[in-house]
């Protein structure tokens, strides 16, 4: 995306950064968990993967209509649907380990 001066759309890259922050605090709030159980953020992990899985379904909608409305790059969209699936992962594996907690 650097290399090759490629913009996110801005609707877009919001919904990712708000993805990316949601990721985050669930990997924050699970290495609070493994230090010291607490099942309150446990089910706040929980609730929020629920949320990214919202918003990754989200992005690639919107993704696929500004595709359709020639207004993405190919490249770009590949990228962002690379990244979200990477985040969403990550906070799935999260939640695994919420889920263990409860």
């Amino acid at each position: 995306v650097i290399e090759s001066n490629i913009k996110f759309n801005k609707d877009i890259e919001n919904s990712i950064k708000i993805m990316y922050e949601q990721v985050v605090k669930n990997c924050d709030d699970i290495i609070e968990l493994m230090k010291d159980t607490n099942h309150n953020k446990a089910a706040d992990i929980i609730i929020r993967e629920n949320k990214i899985n919202n918003i990754e379904k989200e992005i690639r909608t919107k993704y696929i209509s500004n595709l359709n409305n020639n207004q993405n790059e190919i490249e770009l969209g590949l990228i962002s649907i690379e990244l979200i699936s990477n985040l969403e992962r990550i906070s799935n594996h999260c939640a695994n380990i919420a889920k263990r907690e409860v």
